[in-house]
This record gives structure tokens, C-alpha cells and sequence, in this order.
């Protein structure tokens, strides 16, 4: 699995215990940067986008 994640690095290593060494890679993205977002799904057969709020909006 890659994990693409915003932010601080520290926030998402709790999810490494999801899978054994090796299979949980993270990448760093930004939103706005086409590029980088490419560069984290380039090797992907499937992307499920997780990017929204915790609160609600309206």
C-alpha cells in the first residue's frame, strides 16, 4: 500500500501497524501540486480518495 498523507509525517505512522514490514509505504503529496499527486498514484491499480472535512460545511 502507498499512503499518500499532507502534514506532519507523525500523524499518519500509526497506520504502519496495518501491514508487515514493508507493504505500508508513505509519500508526501500537496493538493494543489498535479505533479506530486501523479508521482503518488503512479504505480496504482486502485485509488480511493480520502481527502475531505471532519466537520461538517454547510
Amino acid at each position: 500500500m502507498i499512503l499518500p498523507y499532507r502534514g506532519d509525517f507523525y500523524d499518519a505512522q500509526r497506520l504502519k501497524v496495518c501491514g508487515d514490514l514493508g507493504q505500508v509505504l508513505f509519500t508526501p503529496f500537496d493538493l494543489r501540486d498535479e505533479e506530486s499527486i501523479a508521482k503518488a498514484v503512479r504505480y496504482s491499480n486502485v485509488v480511493i480518495n480520502l481527502v475531505g472535512r471532519d466537520y461538517e460545511t454547510k
